[in-house]
């Protein structure tokens, strides 16, 4: 058996009724189906097999050694046309099936119409129900209670706001305290120094002063005795003037002496009065010493005093951060259970703190919102026996269920708007398609049908009281005169009408090759040659393959295919009958007489 083949036996393929299942045994009971000629010839010869197989396309392949094959019989190809039958039922179901579930969906469609109109109408109701509940609320006491709740929320972000800087007031705070210490500490050490630096000079210079004082004492005691020792000398230079012949020699030396004394008296008076400038300038010197000790250890006592107040300060500082803290922990206890109290708190936080807004927490008064709250809760507790606490929360569903209709609503009409648009798009598309279409096909139709029969018109044209893109009609007249109906024609006219049909709607969107088998099969010489003029007038830019027996055919065809069946072989021979100088080569009597076998069909290539 061959590979890759298939083989179908023909009862397989063909259905019938129960009633003439002999018959239908009789008559395909020893045929085979193949999908190709090299399967038939091998299951038909095969020695183990030898039963009669049929091809899709016709051939028939018989053990006894006749072969037939080509074009289809004159009464039909019932294989090909039950192969038609089975795939127009499979498209017939299709369109069953598609039209099924189209009805299921126009079924949906309105049921979600008749749904959506349920609702519209549901919405309305609950919308004039709002309406009248909110005017309720808004002359009621839990609308005003309501807004003194959001302004006592108001006052309660605000203080969270103080809470949540408190941190940054401390770090600040923390920040200059260390600053001040830091200051201090460097005042103090600094001066600390520098008090000790001053008091070693003051130190110092005292005990200079008191060596320069001694020294000076001495210098006194020391000129006193020079002063007593000069005057001796003097009583005892006007002593021993009387003498002074006798004791030239020692008044000489004593003058002598007594200059050498003279000047050392001055050299002593002059340092005496240096020592005595000094002293006066370390005097001046010590007492502003003085005064500059006195007045840092004044400045000392004030940085002293200055230090016990930042410590004071940071130690009430401290205090306050820490009861912050602590408040602040509250607060945040607080606001988390008020958070989940009242889910109003989670939208309406992005307004929290703005101008002009009912949560405007700097325009408000804590304490008088404090007070107001007070007495509200009050009244709410008074109000709440009789009043129904689940209103505002059914309110709240009722809001939310209208803005998801609302916005369900948006997007179904945005979606019908779009698909309306893109329908009325794709009608105008169509509308014009079919225009440009009627009116190319309607001008070929016409030239193609003149071209085939002379002296006739065919047209394409609306019915009265229509539209072309509602249904065309086909009109032929003959000399001018128009026919009533298409059943006064000839079957011969006829076929080239549809012929002609069919070509005007391939001129539309012309294909590179066609393929034509026996159109002329039922008409004369003459309508056989105006086929082969009109297909090369009109379609000059495809090629056809033309089936034919007709001499008709073969003058405007550019190559003819004899086929042959030689030793059980199919031959072909080829002629070019049309040279480049577009001059025809008719085949002679004798060869156009071997056409006359047996399916010996020509094609001829324009």
């Amino acid at each position: 058996m061959p590979s890759g083949g298939e083989v179908h036996c023909a009862l397989e393929i063909i259905g019938f009724q129960r009633e003439v299942e002999s018959a239908m045994k009789y008559v395909f009971g020893n045929h085979l189906v193949c999908d190709t000629a090299e399967t038939a010839k091998q299951v038909a010869f095969h020695p183990n097999v030898r039963v009669r197989c049929v091809t899709k396309e016709g051939d028939v392949y018989d053990p006894a050694g006749t072969i037939t094959g080509g074009s289809a019989p004159k009464g039909g190809n019932i294989l090909a046309r039950l192969g038609e039958l089975s795939q127009l039922e499979q498209q017939v179901q299709m369109k069953r099936d598609e039209y099924t579930r189209l009805r299921s969906q126009l079924q949906h469609t309105q049921e979600a119409a008749s749904k959506y109109d349920a609702v519209d109408r549901d919405l309305r109701c609950k919308e004039h129900e709002l309406a009248l509940i909110e005017e309720r609320i808004s002359r009621s006491e839990h609308h005003a209670a309501e807004q003194a709740i959001q302004e006592t929320q108001a006052q309660i972000e605000q203080f969270e706001a103080d809470i949540k800087a408190l941190p940054e007031e401390r770090k600040q705070l923390e920040k200059t305290t260390k600053q001040l210490e830091k200051e201090i500490k460097s005042l103090e050490s600094s001066r600390e120094d520098r008090i000790r630096h001053l008091e070693e000079q003051v130190e110092q210079l005292k005990a200079g002063a008191k060596a320069h004082i001694d020294k000076l004492e001495k210098q006194r005691e020391r000129t006193e005795q020079v002063n007593v020792e000069l005057e001796v000398l003097r009583n005892e230079m006007v002593t021993q003037e009387s003498s002074e012949q006798a004791t030239g020699q020692s008044h000489e030396s004593l003058q002598e002496e007594v200059g050498h004394l003279n000047t050392g008296l001055e050299r002593q008076r002059t340092a005496y009065h240096e020592l005595g400038a000094r002293l006066e300038a370390m005097r001046v010197s010590l007492k502003d010493l003085d005064e500059s000790l006195n007045t840092l250890a004044t400045e000392l006592s004030t940085n002293r005093q200055q230090r016990e107040e930042k410590e004071l300060e940071h130690k009430r500082l401290s205090h306050k951060v820490q009861q912050l803290q602590k408040d602040d922990k509250e607060a945040h206890v607080v606001v988390s259970r008020m958070e989940k109290q009242y889910s109003w708190i989670e939208r309406e936080q992005s307004f929290f703190g703005k101008a002009g807004t009912d949560f405007d927490f700097e325009a408000n008064s804590y304490q008088d919102s404090k007070t107001r709250w007070d007495e509200i809760g009050s009244q709410n507790k008074t109000l709440s026996k009789s009043i129904n606490k689940k209103a505002m929360a059914m309110f709240e569903k009722a809001e939310q269920e209208y803005k998801d209709l609302l916005a369900k609503r948006d997007i179904i009409l945005n979606d019908k708007q779009k698909i309306e648009q893109v329908i009325r798009d794709l009608d105008e598309k169509k509308t014009e398609t079919l225009r440009r279409t009627w009116v190319k096909v309607n001008k070929d139709f016409d030239s193609i049908f003149s071209t085939l029969l002379p002296q006739t018109s065919a047209k394409l044209e609306p019915p009265e009281g229509m539209d072309p893109t509602e249904g065309l009609e086909i009109r032929v007249a003959f000399n001018g005169v128009w026919k009533q109906s298409l059943s006064e024609l000839s079957g011969g006219q006829r076929s080239l009408l549809a012929l002609s049909l069919v070509l005007a709607l391939l001129l539309f969107k012309p294909a590179p090759m066609y393929i034509l088998d026996e159109i002329d099969s039922a008409l004369d010489l003459s309508h056989t040659q105006n086929i082969g003029h009109m297909i090369r007038t009109h379609f000059p830019h495809s090629q056809f393959i033309v089936v034919s027996l007709k001499e008709g055919m073969f003058n405007h065809a550019n190559v003819l295919f004899r086929t042959r069946f030689i030793d059980g072989t199919s031959t072909v021979a080829r002629y070019a009958i049309r040279d480049s100088d577009d001059r025809v080569e008719v085949p002679t009597e004798k060869e156009r007489t071997k056409f006359s076998g047996k399916r010996k069909a020509s094609a001829g290539v324009v």
